[in-house]
């Protein structure tokens, strides 16, 4: 079995700066560990030369597996969740940048909501906040639909996001919200923090046509290990569920990111 192998990149400019030298090391480095995919993680999806990087993804029959959005908050502040309705106004036009890029590379990326979704201020309660993620949802859900492209919603964990922690309390807005282009993801990561082994597990055959996208990690965030995470069993499950995505290499790129890509590749294919 062929497992679907991505990892994030991120690009900033530096890496811009120096596209083509960085992006063809990197692609170089990854087509000899089976790679098939690389996932990006990025601030301005209007500076990407996306010409040229589908004709890297062409030359090394690659794909891009997901695009991260989690910067916009980091960096401008803007949140999906806002109290503040033109802070709110400008992550949803920064998604529909995210989305137009998605639909002009190859592979057909995922779009991911993660920390855009934002962290309630200290004059918004939960509910409010919840609310105007809603509202904000059916929007970007529509501007994703423009674009023919997915969206995918991390659950995170509590030390960085204030709601959606686990991949049920996902299923839960997903059912109740009518959405059309809105799925769900995991990250081993979180899952780790958040989730009762037992039910989890459960859960991930349960909902398992929901999810459209994985990260892996160790339960440090860096490179995937044997131990309290069980890959296999996710990876099986999935599959036997008809899974036709990526698992994307998300972690801490300590001591390199050469490391990290090459370690979990031999993680996975020793799982096969």
């Amino acid at each position: 079995m062929k497992t679907p192998l991505s990892i994030v990149i991120g690009i900033d400019s530096n890496f811009l700066n120096k596209f083509d030298e960085t992006i063809k090391a990197k692609f170089d480095f990854l087509k000899d560990l089976d790679y098939t995919g690389v996932e990006l993680a990025l601030l301005r999806p209007e500076d990407i030369p996306v010409d040229k990087i589908n004709a890297y993804l062409e030359s090394y029959n690659m794909k891009i597996s997901a695009i991260g959005t989690g910067s916009t908050f980091l960096r401008y502040g803007y949140s999906l969740s806002a109290i503040d309705d033109k802070m709110r106004e400008k992550a949803i036009k920064r998604m529909d940048l995210y989305c137009k890029l998605a639909s002009e590379l190859i592979g057909n990326p995922k779009v991911i909501l993660g920390l855009i979704r934002g962290r309630r201020s200290y004059n918004q309660n939960q509910e409010s906040e919840i609310t105007l993620f809603k509202k904000s949802l059916s929007l970007v859900d529509e501007i994703a639909e423009k674009y023919n492209i997915e969206l995918v919603i991390e659950p995170i964990n509590q030390f960085e996001i204030d709601f959606l922690h686990t991949l049920s309390e996902v299923v839960d807005l997903l059912q109740e919200v009518n959405l059309s282009s809105t799925f769900a993801m995991i990250d081993s990561f979180h899952v780790y923090l958040e989730e009762d082994s037992e039910s989890f597990y459960q859960n991930l055959e349960k909902y398992a046509p929901y999810i459209h996208h994985v990260h892996f990690a160790g339960p440090d965030r860096r490179a995937m290990k044997a131990g309290e995470i069980d890959y296999e069993k996710i990876i099986h499950t999935l599959f036997n569920n008809s899974y036709g995505g990526f698992f994307s290499i998300e972690a801490i790129m300590k001591p390199s990111f050469e490391s990290v890509a090459k370690q979990s590749s031999e993680y996975i294919s020793n799982i096969f």
